[in-house]
């Protein structure tokens, strides 16, 4: 494994009660809280939709959604396999060590976020140190310490009875081999991981959200080639957003809003589209609809 993964969004807990315990605080409701844990092999494009969805009003009230960053070190791993490779190696790490006390990392983080007095840090700053060297998989000081342990912390309250995890995935003729996909389907079933495929890219899934597209080149939206400097599937998407938005679309600045409001859009266009994701190998679609269905309202 090359590096850890973090946690992304506010760390601000002011105000609010304690995320850690949102399950535990909600055990009278019928429906119990779930927790979906999301990793993805994009870098900006699908943290920025998913945090958004996160705090969207359409979310269901017993969902909770965590956004988990890799670390810089390993951000240029984008090959598929080597991105689902990761996620098992660095769950399972997490999980296995059973020297983390998740209550301590608890009480740190909340410290560092919060609560810390002066007379605390060099405390804390000991105890971080500490947790770089006995951990250097889980945390290190080149990244930030704060979305690192609400990121180890996330996975050690994981529970299995009702959390779920998820990987988002493309599939890239360009870097997706036939061979490497089929291995991703597998290590997935046998990980209990469960995947948001997008044939060719998480693009096409934003760009469900319009109506008319059934009507577009198939073969061309596949190969998504190269446009300049955007690929086929975003200019098309830069072009549709700008006829009813007049905003361009850019991977790491989007109104995800727009988009989340028109769920329903990309659900009647999902009817049309391959959903599953052993037929996304050859097929355009996206699977990732099929977990939006079980977040919103």
């Amino acid at each position: 494994m090359v590096g850890g993964y973090k946690a992304t969004g506010s760390m601000r807990l002011a105000n609010q009660k304690n995320p850690f315990r949102e399950r535990e605080d909600k055990s009278g409701m019928r429906l119990p809280k779930i927790q979906y844990i999301i990793f993805a092999e994009g870098i900006e494009t699908e943290k920025l939709y998913f945090q958004s969805l996160s705090r969207s009003k359409r979310k269901k009230e017993n969902v909770i959604i965590r956004y988990l960053d890799r670390w810089k070190v390993n951000s240029g791993r984008s090959n598929q396999l080597s991105v689902v490779t990761d996620v098992i190696e660095y769950v399972d790490k997490v999980k296995a060590e059973k020297k983390i006390n998740p209550r301590d990392l608890e009480r740190l983080f909340n410290k560092l976020v919060d609560n810390a007095k002066v007379e605390e840090l060099t405390e804390i700053t000991n105890q971080l140190n500490k947790l770089t060297r006995q951990f250097p998989d889980l945390f290190t000081l080149k990244e930030s310490i704060q979305s690192q342990l609400l990121s180890c912390i996330t996975l050690t309250n994981f529970d299995s009875e009702f959390d779920k995890l998820f990987i988002i995935l493309d599939r890239d003729r360009h870097s997706f081999t036939n061979d490497q996909f089929k291995e991703v389907l597998a290590k997935s079933q046998t990980n209990n991981l469960n995947l948001g495929i997008t044939n060719p890219c998480f693009e096409f899934f934003l760009l469900s959200h319009f109506e008319g597209i059934s009507d577009l080149d198939s073969e061309k939206l596949k190969s998504n080639l190269k446009e300049g400097k955007k690929t086929y599937v975003e200019k098309l998407l830069n072009d549709y957003l700008f006829k009813h938005t007049e905003t361009p679309f850019k991977k790491n600045r989007y109104d995800t809003e727009f988009f989340i409001n028109r769920t329903d859009i990309a659900l009647i266009n999902s009817e049309q589209f391959e959903t599953n994701n052993e037929c996304l190998e050859d097929n355009l679609g996206s699977s990732v609809i099929n977990i939006i269905k079980e977040m919103i309202d």
